[in-house]
């Protein structure tokens, strides 16, 4: 009986003291909310399309009900083999269980969720049938090719190169199936859910590790299936965000791992800059992570010179693996840049009043002196326009804010996802409007959230309040850039589960029988030692320098034989003469060009998707096509042709308008030799009507 009242007093001794930290933040959490209520920052829309953005997909109350139920049940169960199965008495062989399991289980799950079209994936279409990429994920997809097939990527700025290298390696593998190729990229994006149970379980214990994993891993789930009815990314569609989100999450978990430890090897901080730089590398935005972890770094190492030691090597780590890219951009630009242009482009559009056209070069300037035009803008918007600055910085980060805050159980009924896109003002043009039930779903969660940022505080100290630092200095990155919500704040918005899962996971911890630590359980940290540090970063360069390798190791393409054997089949499927051919090509515009047919689609009248946009009601063929350059192909045809697959070989006989050909012929070489041509009649003279 005296134990157990020693223990029920314990409890409340540590209530208390996660108690005072905890209602401080909620309290603070609360004013923020009633400041955005009345100023109306982050609910006052901005004008910048996309980049004012909804909260990410939800997870139900019932869906958390769900995982804190399991989870306990589970970790019960791991207690009781403890002592009773040989060999799971060990604290990493049961991590690594875990870790494997909840691997597999996001795989499954991921991979079995159907998809619904969306803007990065429309609808499969004639005459394949297939499912392509579109907008963001197209330009990423679409580099991969030109990488893989030694096709105009060596003298191009590319974004996001190191996601771009990925991608081609899967296409490599599996070749240009999107089905395989995604599946290939859940294999790699299911270790999120997997890594961050290891993180929770670090700052917490296993039942919020796996309440965490368990989360993310649902609303991962629900995300793919709410695509196409709110505004998403997910592990199905080939963009940059998941595979930021897992650089960041093993960012985060290598920081803390080393914070935690007394003396951690040198060369351990070098590797987590290489990590950073190798996040960068998928979204540049990542190296503002370097500044609260090296702010943490001096707060924590002692004495001042190791501090500045593991800094230094933090920097130099992100350096190194950065190096290969940004000197090859370099040596193709004369600027340092890290994408293309087109993210210099929206930075200064997004600077300037009103943020709706992107500059364009003059003619004739170089790309070295458009971009410092660029620069010189945007720097002397900050100088002339500070009050605006400041006005959209705070609106997009208070943005940020809220939308991390409303995805988790937004509303405390049995609610579907759908149902709550559906009747919840949060995926809609949000104005900061609240239902009842929201309203009381957020103050609870909000407290929920704070207790979970005061355990972290006073188990952990400073050191478990990275995380949160980790998600701010992200948001604020993001509103600096004028964007927030859904996408671009996705690569950190999980954070906010790690706290709620430490707070659900606090009560039922605290039950001896079910969850008392064997003595000793966890092992002593070690150093990775020197050997294996040097080969850690050595991978990490090579990953780094993995792109600008290929596109060296990778030989040019060429198609002029492609091309000459055009004008053959021309001549004799194609119903020209050779005189006829050769007076078009004399022709301004004219061009008889070849290479490698990547997304064929017919597009017929209000078909749901139009890669044109047009207003035009007729049917056409369209295709990209690269070679040295890269141009868009249509083909106005009466019928859906056959025999034009993903990734075939063909020619294109048209006149050119920028990157958009308009073809008079198109001659498919490989794998079958045909030609579709516009209907008979139409005068062989740009520009063709």
């Amino acid at each position: 009986m005296k134990q157990r009242l020693r223990e029920y007093a314990s409890l409340l001794e540590d209530l208390r003291v996660i108690g005072k930290p905890a209602v401080v933040v909620w309290g603070f959490f609360l004013a923020i909310w009633l400041f955005m209520s009345i100023s109306r920052l982050g609910f006052e829309y901005d004008a910048v399309g996309l980049s004012w953005g909804p909260p990410g997909a939800p997870i139900t109350f019932l869906q958390v009900i769900a995982v804190f139920a399991v989870s306990v049940l589970l970790t019960a169960g791991m207690q009781w083999s403890h002592s009773r199965i040989q060999g799971l008495s060990s604290f990493v062989v049961m991590d690594a269980v875990i870790f494997v399991a909840v691997w597999a289980l996001a795989v499954v799950l991921w991979s079995n969720e159907p998809m619904k079209p969306t803007h990065f994936s429309p609808p499969p279409m004639p005459p394949n049938n297939e499912t392509y990429p579109n907008s963001d994920a197209l330009l990423f997809d679409r580099a991969s090719y030109q990488l893989l097939y030694g096709t105009g990527f060596a003298d191009h700025l590319t974004r996001r190169p190191l996601y771009v290298g990925m991608l081609a390696f899967f296409h490599m593998l599996v070749g240009g199936d999107y089905n395989k190729t995604v599946f290939l990229q859940i294999l790699v994006l299911a270790l999120i859910p997997a890594v961050v149970f290891l993180l929770t379980s670090k700052l917490s214990n296993r039942p919020a590790g796996l309440i965490a994993a368990g989360i993310i891993l649902l609303r991962e789930q629900n995300s793919i299936a709410l695509s196409g009815e709110i505004v998403t990314s997910h592990a199905k569609l080939m963009m940059s965000d998941m595979i930021t989100a897992l650089g960041v999450v093993v960012i985060v978990y290598l920081a803390i791992h080393w914070l935690f430890k007394d003396r951690p090897g040198i060369l351990e901080f070098a590797i987590l800059g290489a990590c950073i730089g190798l996040t960068a590398l998928i979204r540049a935005q990542v190296v503002v992570l370097a500044a609260p972890l090296l702010l943490f770094i001096f707060l924590f190492r002692r004495p001042l010179r190791q501090a500045f030691i593991h800094s230094s090597l933090l920097v130099v780590g992100i350096i190194i693996v950065m190096l290969p890219w940004v000197w090859r951009n370099w040596n193709l630009t004369g600027t340092f840049v890290l994408d293309d242009r087109g993210e210099e482009r929206l930075l200064a559009r997004n600077y300037s009043l009103p943020p709706l056209s992107t500059p364009e070069p003059f003619p004739g300037e170089s790309e070295e002196d458009f971009s410092a035009r660029i620069k010189s803008g945007i720097i002397s918007f900050v100088v002339t326009h500070p009050d605006e600055v400041v006005r959209f910085v705070s609106n997009h980060f208070l943005r940020n804010l809220a939308t991390g805050s409303v995805y988790l159980a937004p509303s405390y009924s049995d609610a579907t996802p759908a149902e709550l896109v559906e009747h919840l003002p949060f995926w809609n043009e949000w104005t900061g409007d609240l239902t009842r039930n929201s309203a009381a779903a957020l103050f609870l969660n909000l407290g929920i959230l704070a207790f979970g940022i005061g355990i972290a505080a006073s188990k952990k100290k400073w050191v478990g309040l990275l995380p949160l630092v980790i998600f701010l200095t992200y948001s604020l990155g993001n509103a600096l850039v004028r964007s927030s919500g859904w996408r671009f704040n996705q690569p950190a918005d999980w954070i906010v589960i790690i706290y709620y899962s430490m707070a659900l996971a606090y009560l039922p911890s605290q039950i001896p029988l079910l969850f008392a630590k064997p003595a000793s359980s966890e092992p002593a940290e070690k150093d990775l030692g020197w050997h294996t540090a040097i080969t850690i970063l050595s991978i990490l360069f090579l990953l780094g320098a993995s792109v600008p390798i290929a596109e060296r190791i990778i030989p040019a393409r060429t198609f002029e034989g492609v091309t000459a054997r055009s004008k053959t089949t021309l001549l004799q499927q194609g119903g020209l003469t050779e005189a006829e051919i050769s007076d078009f090509l004399k022709q301004k515009d004219a061009v008889l060009l070849s290479g490698i047919a990547l997304y064929p689609r017919y597009v017929r009248p209000n078909s749901r998707f139009d890669p044109l946009e047009t207003s035009e009601s007729y049917s056409y063929l369209h295709l990209h096509l690269i070679n040295d350059d890269d141009a868009q192909v249509v083909l106005p045809l009466q019928n859906a042709p056959s025999g034009i697959p993903h990734t075939s070989i063909l020619s294109v006989l048209g006149c050119r308008d920028g990157n958009l050909i308009s073809a008079f012929a198109v001659i498919v070489q490989e794998p079958a030799e045909q030609v579709f041509r516009r209907e008979t009649g139409v005068p062989l003279r740009c520009p063709l009507p």
